[in-house]
C-alpha cells in the first residue's frame, strides 16, 4: 500500500495562508497600539490642563487674600496703603482709577469684565503683593491682579439727615489668576463689609 502524498502545491497554498494571517494579526495589534497611544497622549493633555487650572485658580485665590490684606492696610511693610473713600474715584459715577480701585452706581453693575474701565494686564488693576509685599508665585504666566468695587453703602448708624456714624461699605473684590498656560484663567469674587475712613 502507497503512503499519502502531499503535493507541493497544496504546501505553497498552506503558506500562503498562514503568512496572510500573520499580517492580518500584525495589522490588529498595530491598530490597539496606535489607539492606546491617542489614548495616553489624550489622558496626558487632560491631566496637564487640570494642573494648570489647579494652579490659576490657587493664583487666584491668593490674589483674594492679598486684596483683603491690602483693604484692611495690613500690608507688608506696615501699614501698607491706607484705603479710604477719598481713595476711590467720585461716587456716583462708573469709574476706576489707577490703583484697582472702582466706584460702581449699580449694586448689579461689574465693571471687572468692562474693558471701558478695567484692563487686567493694565493700572486699572492691582498686582499681587504690590501694596502688601507678599512674595511673587512661581509657575504662572503672569502675576494674579485684582480689582475692588464700592457696591453699595451701608448706613452703620444713622444720627441726623446726611450725618452717619461708623459709615460701612461693601466692596467687591474680583481676582484674576493665570496658569503656566496664558489662555489658563481663573477669575473669583469675594464680597467684604468694611467700614472705611472719609479721608
Amino acid at each position: 500500500m502507497n503512503a499519502p502524498t502531499f503535493s507541493l502545491r497544496s504546501a505553497a497554498r498552506q503558506r500562503g495562508v498562514a503568512l496572510l494571517v500573520s499580517l492580518m494579526f500584525l495589522i490588529v495589534l498595530t491598530v490597539l497600539g496606535l489607539a492606546a497611544m491617542r489614548t495616553t497622549t489624550l489622558e496626558e493633555k487632560m491631566a496637564g490642563g487640570s494642573r494648570d487650572y489647579n494652579i490659576a485658580l490657587q493664583a487666584a485665590e491668593a490674589a483674594l487674600r492679598d486684596a483683603e490684606v491690602d483693604l484692611r492696610a495690613g500690608g507688608i511693610p506696615a501699614p501698607g496703603r491706607l484705603i479710604t473713600i477719598a481713595s476711590f474715584p467720585p461716587l456716583g459715577t462708573d469709574a476706576c482709577g489707577i490703583t484697582g480701585l472702582c466706584v460702581v452706581n449699580s449694586d448689579y453693575t461689574q465693571l471687572y469684565g468692562n474693558t471701558t474701565f478695567v484692563s487686567w494686564s493694565g493700572s486699572s488693576t492691582t498686582v499681587y503683593g504690590v501694596y502688601t509685599g507678599a512674595k511673587p508665585i512661581s509657575g504662572v504666566s503672569q502675576a494674579p491682579r485684582y480689582v475692588m468695587e464700592i457696591v453699595r453703602f451701608h448706613d452703620g448708624g444713622y444720627q441726623a439727615p446726611g450725618v452717619f456714624t461708623n459709615p460701612s461699605y461693601y466692596i467687591r473684590v474680583t481676582a484674576r489668576g493665570w496658569g503656566a498656560s496664558s489662555q489658563t484663567v481663573v477669575t473669583l469674587q469675594a464680597l467684604y463689609l468694611m467700614p472705611l475712613a472719609p479721608t
